[in-house]
Parts: C-alpha cells; sequence; structure tokens
C-alpha cells in the first residue's frame, strides 16, 4: 500500500491539481478508478457486482451461467455466490480460441 500512496503522490506532485481531461473524466478519476480495481482484484472473495466491475461481464450473464452450470467456478457461502479472481482468470484461459492465420 505504501507503493501504490508514493505513486499517487508523485504523480500528484508532476502534475499538480489540475489534471487533463481524457474521455470526459480527469486523470484523478482514472487514476482512483485503476487504484479500486486494483485493490478489488487482490480481495479473497468477489462478489458477482465486483466481477462485473472487474472483467466487464454482466452480473446477469454469471447467473444465467450458473443456472446452466455453465461459466467459472464459483463459491456459495451461505446462499450468496462468491468468485475469486483465479477462477475466473482460470476459466478466461480455459476458454481461449486459437485463430489459424
Amino acid at each position: 500500500m505504501e507503493l501504490e500512496e508514493a505513486f499517487k503522490t508523485a504523480i500528484l506532485a508532476a502534475l499538480g491539481e489540475h489534471f487533463l481531461s481524457i474521455g470526459g473524466e480527469t486523470v484523478r478519476q482514472h487514476l482512483e478508478k485503476a487504484a479500486k480495481l486494483e485493490a478489488l482484484r487482490k480481495q479473497p472473495l468477489l462478489t458477482p457486482e465486483d466481477v462485473c466491475q472487474l472483467y466487464g461481464i454482466p452480473v446477469s450473464t454469471l447467473a444465467t451461467w450458473r443456472s446452466r452450470s455453465k461459466g467459472p467456478c464459483y463459491t456459495k457461502l451461505e446462499g450468496s455466490i462468491f468468485y475469486t479472481a483465479k477462477q475466473i482468470e482460470k476459466w478466461i484461459a480455459a476458454n481461449e480460441v486459437t485463430v489459424r492465420r
């Protein structure tokens, strides 16, 4: 965490408080979003909402896959659904399609 704070401090010092706008958001907003996603990625258990934020897979798609016994493995604890980043990434890798060129 100290490295992240040092990085953020260095960027603030280099660019100042007035960041350029990128796609309607400031660089600061992009950096804060990236930091939140990185912190989320380090969590041991991810909710379907977390998976949606990290990987862009809609919560409804995850639910459909679970009902059809498809998609990434998940853990069910007291009725709540959880994933791990490792489960998601393993599933993504297993579904890679090789394109012949």
